[in-house]
């Protein structure tokens, strides 16, 4: 990545804004995020650490169904990339694919 610092955050990690504003003030210019979510908030709040830190942000999210104690659980796909203005560059859909984006 040409020299540019990375953070990364994992999971429920990435609720907390302490987590992304520790991993800027350190110099990461780009955050990323892996995850297991199925909740379109989680979305938005990335979306939010991206503005609020002005970094970009890559998340990289689950895309299946796990099953426990007799109850499934749907993750939602939907990673992207999130430039530090909060527009997604890309977004990968609810399919497993490899993304890219350039700026």
């Amino acid at each position: 990545m040409n020299g540019c610092k990375v953070g990364i955050v994992i999971c429920f990690e990435g609720w907390f804004p302490e987590s992304s504003r520790e991993l800027m003030l350190k110099g990461a210019q780009i955050i990323c995020h892996t995850a297991l979510t199925c909740q379109e908030r989680t979305l938005d709040i990335m979306r939010i650490r991206a503005i609020e830190n002005k970094v970009y942000l890559i998340l990289a999210n689950s895309i299946s169904t796990e099953y426990h104690n007799n109850e499934s659980i749907t993750f939602r796909g939907d990673s992207r990339v999130i430039d530090y203005d909060g527009n997604i560059l890309v977004n990968a859909g609810q399919e497993e694919k490899l993304i890219t984006a350039e700026k």
